[in-house]
Order: C-alpha cells, then structure tokens, then sequence
C-alpha cells in the first residue's frame, strides 16, 4: 500500500489546488524545492495529516486564500482505499461527519505510529546541548516520541506505561506500602521494556554507522525509572561514544558536524525499526533536507541504507539542494522513483508568491522530447549529458579509479575507459566466467564509435546532416546501457556479501 497522488489546497504554501502524482507503478518520491516553493509545507502536510487526528486544520491554512474555498489535504492511496481527506470544514481524521469508514481511518492510525518524519532540526535533538545542561539527555526524545508507540511482549505500548505511571503517581492520595508494591511492578515493567529497546537500537545503529565508514561505537546509559520522595525519578539517558575504541566525554564537542550527522540518523533510523509493521500496510519516511550536515561523500551511503534497511517503506525525500538532487536521479531507479521539482513563482495581478509543480525528466528523456520537436543537436547534447551522468554514477558506486585531472574536469572518454575496465567481482561471474567484465568488447566498440563520430560532432559547433535514425540509435544504445549500469551492485555490497560469507 502506498500513496499515489496528494491534493493540497490552501495549505500553507499551496494556495489554490496543486496535485503531486506518484502513481501506481512507483512507489518513492523525489523532490527538489527551491526556497519558499512550499517544499517544507509538503512535508509538514503529510505529518500533520497522520499525526494531526482531531486537531484542526485552521491554522495552516493560507492566509491568501478565498474565503469562500475549502483547505484540505487529501491522499490517494493504493489498494482500493478511499481517498482519506483532512479538511477545515469538517472532513478530517476523528471528524464524524468523514466519509470514511472506521477500518480506512484505522490503517491510517497504524500508518501514523509506524511511519517517521524527519527534518535537519529533529537530528540536532540528538546532540544540541541545553545552556543548563552538561550532557544530551535523550530519553525525552526517545521515550516520548521516537519508542512511544513500540508494544512489549503484552501488547503494551512504552508511551502506555508511561502514561499509567503518571497517573498513577497523581492519582494516588497516599503512598501506601501495597500502592508502593503495586508501583514497583510498573516501574519494572517499563524499565525493561525500555532497556531491551535501548539495546536493540544500539546494536542496529552501529550497523548504520559502519555504512558510513565511521569507527564510531555508541552506548546508551539508563539506570532506570524509580520512585523516590513521591517523584518520578531517573528519566535520562546518557549517550557514551567511542571512536576509534576510545571514549569521548563531550562527543557532541569533539565529533565533527558529519558525524555528528550520522550519529544522529543511525540513532533516527534504528528507533524506527523497532516499531513493529505489516509490509503490505502504508509505511512512510519523510526526510526533509536531513543530510545539509554532510558533504557528498558522506551523503550517498544514505541512499544505500533507505535501500537496504527500509524496503517496506515508502519513501518521500525532499531536499533544496540542486546538485545533490541530480546526482540522486542518476542513483535511484526512474521505474521505482517519481521526481518533481518545486520552483517560487509570483502572481502579477497580486504580487502574491506561488508554488509551481514540475515533473521532472532526466537527460535520455529530456533528449527524446527534443527528437519530437526535430531538434538532434539538442538532443545530442542532453544524449551526452545522459551518458556522462550514468558513466560518474557507475564510477562512484563501483569506486572506479578515473585518471586523475587537477582540475577535475573528467572527459566523457575518460569516464568510459574506467567503465570499460570495470571487472566484475568473482561471485557475479556465475556461470559464463569469460565474461569477467560489464561492458562486452562488441559494446564497448560500439558506444565509442557513438561517442567519437556522434555525441562528440553534434555537441560541437559543426555542420552535421541531421540523421533521425542516427539519432535514435544512440539514444536507444544509451537505454541499453543504462540499464545494464543501473543491475550492477555497488562496491559496498560486494563487500557485506564476502563477510558474510
């Protein structure tokens, strides 16, 4: 189950109707969002619709809106569902006026406690220091928010015994020594329903973090809730970090802001993972510009944990980043991935600022629709483009040598030599092992005479003869190659299959 269209109208940024088409055949989403394009109102759309339930929707609706127009989100979801609808004029989550029935609204409540939203300001939850504080107490976050709804073996929630416990302790006009008695048991049962999560996560987080190359190891303190003096006392936990083996008393200090990033998004990630989902139910991670903490090099092992720690999750990742959000397009699937790009536009009349929703193409089809319009030179250099791009991005998940340039202006020759070079590992040999390399010599012949006598004369100011068949042929060959590129593994998962074994 997975959302395929959202409806916004007069939410926040989106003032008017805007509709965001995923589709029935994807199940992910890309989106790029300039400034004030409303990429950040997408997201708080989609947390306050499963979080929301029963609140109202007045105070996010747009302030320019026609007052005679409804605000609404609205959701389209697979698998015959009704369109669940969040409205200010009554059709919204808990409303009893909904057109939904009771068991629709009930999976979405399941998809609010499974699914996990975060954005750049949540991960500094895990190591912004309070001017009081000498340490990152993490047990409000964890406790209260991230392991609220996650059930012992009871079927008991954490956020339920936490609950029963303060109202107890409130409830209670004495503190006898069968309410002390009968307290203690709760207390025990919170605290090691709390203390087996804590490890769980621990264990699952350094996993996370072993993707991202970094010895880091981490430790969660907790000694426990206990009665004392009538007060709940104990709710803390410390986080202790070692690198490199050796403790680091003030990590968030010493650590740096990448890893200080990691951290935290190992820390997000496991803590999702302990909530317990049904794989065919709607399951959604929202990730808002989480990765402005870390450079490129550190942002692309993320995109190998969402594949491999979250396939039962749809996924919605938005970012302001331009160029980091090209170089996504060329890692992940088009046939699994819906990309658009939100750009600012004002209205003349008003003056009045406006998101605008765009689909967005990569370069093979941006090339195809310049053959329709019979413009082959345009459509070469977007050709050229296409296969510059798919020839860095096999480069970077295989961890290619490309010849070394100062400057690191990287020839479209000098990529395909790497990729040419390129040898399988053995286990991928299977059971035709003369085909030790990706690119067969009969391809690699053929795309360098495309690249020599094609993409190179058309992406020059020479006089050419405009070949549509020509034209086609290379982008056909280009698709051919892509796809061939896109089934091989990255290195690191080379690597995880040989310990394993």
């Amino acid at each position: 189950m997975h959302i395929t269209k959202i409806e916004l109208q007069n939410f926040r940024a989106f003032r008017g109707f805007h509709t965001i088409n995923i589709g029935k055949n994807r199940k992910n989403l890309l989106v790029y969002g300039e400034n004030g394009a409303g990429k950040s109102s997408l997201y708080l759309a989609l947390k306050a619709f499963l979080h929301g339930q029963g609140q109202s929707l007045e105070p996010h609706r747009n302030i320019f809106a026609n007052d005679q127009e409804e605000a609404y989100i609205k959701l389209h979801i697979a698998e015959n569902m009704h369109a669940p609808k969040w409205s200010d004029q009554g059709n919204g989550p808990g409303n009893p006026r909904t057109t939904l029935n009771e068991t629709d609204w009930e999976k979405i409540r399941d998809a609010a406690r499974t699914s996990g939203f975060l954005d750049y300001k949540t991960l500094l939850e895990t190591y912004f220091l309070t001017i009081e504080a000498e340490q990152v107490n993490l047990f409000p976050l964890l406790a209260h928010s991230l392991l609220r709804d996650v059930p012992d073996d009871e079927n008991i929630s954490l956020g339920a015994h936490w609950h029963l416990l303060n109202a107890k302790l409130q409830q209670a006009k004495r503190h006898t020594s069968r309410f002390i008695e009968e307290y203690q048991q709760h207390l025990q049962a919170f605290n090691v329903h709390f203390a087996k999560l804590l490890g769980n996560i621990q264990g699952e987080a350094e996993q996370i973090l072993a993707r991202f190359g970094y010895k880091v190891t981490l430790t969660f303190k907790f000694e426990g809730l206990q009665l004392y003096s009538k007060q709940l006392q104990g709710a803390n936990v410390a986080l202790d970090v070692k690198y490199f083996e050796r403790p680091i008393a003030r990590h968030h200090t010493f650590l740096n802001e990448a890893k200080l990033s990691a951290l935290a998004l190992a820390i997000y990630f496991a803590a999702l993972r302990q909530t317990s989902h049904d794989r065919d139910a709607l399951n959604l991670l929202v990730l808002d510009d989480v990765l402005i903490g870390l450079d490129m090099s550190n942002r692309l092992p993320v995109l190998d944990i969402l594949a491999e720690f979250f396939q039962d999750y749809q996924i919605i990742f938005l970012t302001y980043d331009r160029t980091w959000y090209e170089m996504v397009k060329t890692r992940l699937s088009a046939s699994q991935w819906a990309r658009i790009e939100l750009y600012c536009d004002v209205e003349p009349a008003t003056e009045i600022e406006r998101p605008i929703i765009k689909g967005s193409l990569d370069y093979l089809e941006r090339a195809r629709s310049y053959v329709t319009m019979h413009d082959y030179r345009g459509a070469m250099m977007y050709a050229r483009t296409a296969f510059e791009t798919m020839l860095k991005a096999f480069c970077v998940k295989r961890r290619l040598n490309v010849r070394y340039d100062a400057n690191n202006m990287h020839t479209a020759g000098d990529l395909w030599s790497a990729v040419q070079g390129a040898k399988k590992d053995q286990h991928e040999l299977g059971q035709d092992k003369a085909k030790k390399r990706f690119i067969a010599p009969e391809l690699g012949h053929d795309m360098g005479f495309k690249l020599r006598y094609v993409l190179n004369t058309y992406s020059h100011a020479n006089v050419v003869n405009d070949v549509k068949a020509e034209v086609e042929q290379v982008l056909q060959a280009l698709t051919e190659l892509q796809a061939l590129l896109d089934a091989a593994p990255p290195k690191q998962q080379i690597q995880d299959r040989r310990e394993e074994r």
